[in-house]
This record gives C-alpha cells, structure tokens and sequence, in this order.
C-alpha cells in the first residue's frame, strides 16, 4: 500500500504531472507558431500560458536541483570513503563514529542553496 510521502508514488506523481505539462508546453507551442492575424487569444490565455511555463521552468529548476543533490550526496559519499579510508585503524577507533555525518550535512546545505540558486534566478 502506497503512502502518500512514499518516494515511488511521489515520483510517478511528479513524472504524471511532468508529462501532462509538457504536452500542455507542447500544445501552447503549436498555438504560437500560427501567424498572429490567427491568434487571437485574450488575455485570460495570455495568463494562463504564462503560469504554465513557469511551472514549467519551476519544473526544470527542481529536476536540476534534484540531480545536483544526487551527485552532491555521491561525491560526499566518495569523500567519506576517502576519508575513512585514509585513516589509520587505531586513530579510527578513537575516532567519533560517523565521520560521515558532517560531509553529508555539507553536501546537503550545498544542494539546497544550488536549488535555491536556481530557482531564484528562474524567477528573475
């Protein structure tokens, strides 16, 4: 059974919401390629394509946002293992036991200020 903050059925939800989107993009592209004396819109549609690129564009933001956090948490985790690695065996043993935590909340931080980086610029 599927709970609603379940990471798959977020997923789906997203890729469903992803897809109805980019046919909406698509059908708004087909409309502005008619020459103008055949697009007579008001400007109620005018509004309404505009909400939805930026949905759109918001869309994209997130998806980019997304993958820099993946290969953030990737590089954190290599950097760990590095770590982890180079320490000698008694030094380790006195050592906190989750050197990896720091890395991963550095990692984290830098995600979350990229994604809002970028946000911010697709708003300006």
């Amino acid at each position: 059974m599927n709970q609603p903050n379940d990471p798959d059925s977020l997923r789906r939800a997203r890729d469903q919401a992803r897809l109805e989107l980019s046919e909406v993009v698509a059908e708004l592209t087909d409309q502005l390629d008619k020459p103008a004396d055949e697009n007579n819109r008001s400007a109620e549609d005018l509004v309404t394509d505009a909400k939805y690129q930026a949905l759109y564009a918001a869309d994209q933001a997130r998806d980019k946002a997304d993958k820099i956090q993946a290969q953030a948490k990737e590089k954190s985790q290599q950097i760990a293992d590095k770590l982890e690695s180079a320490v000698p065996a008694p030094l380790a043993e006195r050592a906190i036991p989750s050197p990896r935590l720091p890395v991963v909340a550095g990692a984290a931080l830098l995600a979350a200020i990229t994604a809002w980086l970028l946000a911010r610029r697709r708003r300006t």
